[in-house]
């Protein structure tokens, strides 16, 4: 006679398999297996969380919250499923909805210092800054040894400008923790934004442990042949970059300063074509080659302890060998970008609307040049289900898009070459304009990158380029009103035709 399975068992078997396959990353498997689950058992509370976590995860965040509410019908007193479909809500740029699920998580478990710390990172994304620096201070009264609560602590003041309270919190995270190593990145943030160069550089090198895209750098190169300031006389030296391509127009300064036998730097197809060199070689693959020692190129001014006065430049050290004839000789010719990698986590706060440059496309002796490759729609985490188009509406803007005449970034540069002025956003052009020493107007917001300081519109990094900062967090306000001043101040230099 057959023995009938227990339901019971067959379930918490399934789910301990799901589990197992997220762990192991094999996510497809997990759902199968739990959405198989959910058929039989519908009340199943475990599964039905656990496939809202898989669907936040993919930033699938209203198909989350659709799980969590099936999960929280089924155990209306679950404090985890109300604070996740909070963290799901947040994600959403929902933040009285999220707030107003923690706050129920707190009434069922007011000592957990996660909820205290996840409120305080909802109010704080909703710039609610007294909210937040009151949640996190429960949270630290609950658990003052958890390094995460001072890092989130110090996050809120670097948010206001407070760095000297932020590098407070930030030294407190990594006094608890010593190898807490997104506590020392945010210290090195924050010791940047205040100038503090040499402190910041060194505790900047805890990336390299932390940032997810160094998992392929520790893959392909041997940790044993890293560059410590070793002599190199004689020897191959492979450069590598882990971050974006502003990064590597911006630090390959540096490469000046090491002296070694040969320098192979690693480079995207898109800059091999510019970065052709007498003093180093250029390649897309440089672990083919042979190499003594590795390095990232962003860790050259640690690694050469450089002083502050050694950041700076006073002269172009990059240009084009091509050049390009935009004509319009009669005009001021201003290129512009708009926009910077989508994928950025900030890309929403630092790109911005083409149309803010109506006003400037429609003065009298100036023409613009559209220096934008990238005009793909946008997906913000916030906005999940709305493609966002930056150059929506432009049609009618008088500008030039260059787009199809720049196929890498050497062209890019031959078009910056024939330009006047180059107005951007917080982009690789940026960086490479300025490494050109164009006049260069950079769109910066308030909170914004490390490199670039918390006031002023000057910066060491590169004598041509003057910073236009939004002066609200989160809001651009009159920052192209005085942008278009600015302009037509620099413009009034030019001799009438």
């Amino acid at each position: 006679m057959f023995k009938v399975p227990d339901k019971t068992k067959l379930a918490e078997k399934a789910l301990q398999t799901a589990v197992k396959c997220c762990k192991e990353d094999r996510i497809k498997e997990a759902e199968l297996v739990l959405n198989q689950l959910v058929k039989v058992d519908p009340k199943n509370h475990s599964a039905l969380l656990l496939l809202g976590i898989i669907a936040h995860k993919k930033n699938q965040f209203k198909q989350a919250v659709e799980f969590y509410m099936k999960a929280l019908a089924v155990e209306p007193d679950s404090t985890e499923t109300h604070n996740n479909i909070a963290l799901s809500y947040s994600a959403m740029g929902q933040f009285e909805i999220a707030a107003s699920h923690i706050k129920k998580a707190l009434e069922k478990n007011p000592d957990s210092a996660t909820y205290w710390g996840n409120l305080g990172l909802t109010y704080r994304q909703a710039q609610k800054w007294k909210d937040s620096e009151a949640a996190f201070e429960q949270a630290i009264e609950l658990n003052p040894n958890d390094p995460h609560m001072w890092l989130n602590m110090g996050g809120l003041q670097g948010d206001q400008h407070r760095l000297h309270e932020a590098i407070v919190c930030f030294e407190k995270s990594i006094s608890i923790d010593p190898d807490f190593h997104p506590g020392h990145v945010d210290l090195a943030y924050a010791l940047a934004l205040n100038g503090e160069w040499k402190r910041s550089w060194y505790h900047y090198e805890h990336r390299l442990a932390c940032f997810t895209q160094c998992q392929r750098i520790w893959q392909t190169y041997d940790p044993r042949k890293m560059w410590n300031n070793e002599s190199l006389k004689g020897k191959t030296l492979v450069v590598w970059c882990e971050q974006g391509i502003g990064d590597i127009f911006h630090f390959i300064r540096f490469l000046q300063r090491v002296d070694a036998g040969r320098i192979i730097l690693e480079v995207p197809d898109s800059c091999k074509r510019l970065l052709n060199s007498d003093f180093f070689e250029a390649t897309t693959n440089a672990s083919k080659e042979k190499y003594d020692y590795h390095c990232s190129l962003m860790s050259l001014p640690s690694i050469l302890d450089l002083s502050c006065a050694e950041l700076a430049m006073d002269s172009p050290y990059l240009g084009p060998s091509t050049s390009m004839d935009l004509g319009y000789e009669d005009k001021i010719k201003v290129g512009v970008c708009w926009a910077g990698n989508p994928q950025h986590p900030y890309d929403a706060a630092r790109s911005f609307h083409l149309s803010r440059l109506r006003e400037i496309s429609n003065m009298e002796r100036v023409q613009l040049f559209s220096l934008q490759k990238d005009v793909r729609k946008r997906i913000y985490t916030n906005k999940p289900d709305q493609l966002v188009d930056l150059s929506e509406g432009c049609e009618d803007m008088p500008i030039v898009d260059l787009k199809e005449k720049l196929n890498d970034f050497e062209d890019t540069a031959a078009a910056i070459a024939d330009l006047d002025y180059v107005i951007t956003a917080d982009t690789s052009v940026l960086h490479l304009a300025g490494a050109m020493k164009k006049p260069v107007f950079a769109v910066i917001p308030r909170h914004c990158d490390w490199r670039w300081g918390t006031e002023g519109s000057q910066t060491i990094w590169y004598p041509t380029v003057t910073l236009v900062r939004s002066t609200k967090f989160g809001e651009w306000g009159d920052t192209f009103e005085r942008l278009k001043s600015l302009l037509s101040e620099e413009t009034s230099r030019f001799p009438p035709e």
